[in-house]
């Protein structure tokens, strides 16, 4: 069901970011559709958590034995304007945005 609800909130070539504040370092991955996984550095990561845990590992930022990608990772957003932003995963997620405008672009400015 989880993997369902990940496929359902982003669209293939969507950037997702995680960042760690300490580091003033972020990895910026993309979605692939086909895959469904996050890219980054030719690394597939099959979750939000194992991309943001990878992250904070190689920088042995994190002594947590997990963390919530959900919550830690966020995705870009474009408006119909043109204007790019990020909002956190679970927001993204728990917005109920209709499979239409689940492309990582908002219907409204």
């Amino acid at each position: 069901k989880r993997r369902e609800k990940r496929e359902y909130c982003f669209t293939n070539e969507q950037r997702i970011r995680h960042k760690l504040v300490r580091q003033s370092n972020c990895w910026i991955g993309k979605w692939n559709t086909i895959n469904k996984c996050i890219e980054y550095n030719n690394i597939e990561y099959k979750s939000l958590t194992s991309f943001a845990q990878a992250h904070s590992n190689f920088y042995k930022e994190s002594k947590k034995s997990s963390i919530n990608g959900w919550t830690s990772c966020e995705c870009e957003i474009i408006s119909v304007t043109g204007k790019r932003s990020w909002i956190k995963c679970n927001v993204w997620k728990d917005t109920g945005t209709p499979l239409q405008h689940c492309v990582g672009v908002l219907p409204f400015s």
